[in-house]
């Protein structure tokens, strides 16, 4: 198996573990929610999706801890990508500046929220900052014109455990292949792929994710 078939079958199988119809529901709403800018509390999910807060909080504790992040209130701020805390990643709509755990986050994005978005990021290596507009469909706008992603080789119970120790933290854009192929020489773990390939298996990893509902 290549490294990029490694990658894309802990996507397929799930990188944060189960994953039930209505958990898809639940993250759907939840993603929407934090793109307005506000916190996310159990109770708005619960009438959402039309359950008892108790079943609304045993749905969520099914995703990892280190797949959702909280504020002194109990509230969601972060959840699996899309984060209302500043990151190196900022991720622009038309509205407001949110943030992403990592550039990967930034490409499944759009779809979920129905919302065209910017990227800001920069280049580990080069310090070349980074901007690529993304669609729910393609890739609209980027500057430098032929960025590559790494992705990291890593596997579910890892992402369970730590989600952005394991992943995200690896995932990052560089301004060109020779800035990744300098950065990687002590990354082991470390594959790269074009943006067009990253867009690709973003969308993938959407399919994969929201099997039994539409978005």
């Amino acid at each position: 198996m290549t490294d990029l078939a490694q990658i894309t079958a802990v996507l397929e199988a799930g990188y944060i573990g189960e994953n039930p119809k209505d958990l898809q529901r639940a993250s759907l709403y939840i993603y929407r929610a934090l793109a307005s800018g506000k916190p996310i509390s159990i109770a708005s999910i619960a009438e959402h999706l039309g359950t008892p807060l108790e079943t609304a909080s045993r749905l969520l504790n099914l995703v990892p801890p280190s797949a959702i992040e909280l504020d002194d209130d109990g509230h969601i701020i972060g959840f699996v990508g899309l984060s209302l805390a500043p990151t190196a990643h900022r991720f622009e709509t038309a509205e407001r500046s949110l943030f992403t755990w990592c550039v990967f986050d930034a490409l499944f994005l759009p779809s979920l929220i129905e919302q065209a978005a910017t990227l800001h990021t920069t280049c580990p290596n080069s310090h070349t900052d980074i901007e690529i507009k993304v669609t729910s469909s393609s890739v609209a706008a980027i500057a430098p014109d032929s960025p590559v992603m790494s992705l990291a080789k890593t596997d579910t119970k890892s992402c369970c455990k730590d989600l952005r120790g394991a992943f995200c933290d690896q995932v990052n854009m560089f301004a060109d292949q020779s800035a990744f192929d300098e950065w990687s020489l002590d990354r082991p773990n470390a594959i790269s792929v074009s943006l067009s390939q990253a867009f690709a298996l973003a969308q993938q990893r959407n399919a994969w994710r929201y099997l039994d509902v539409e978005y």
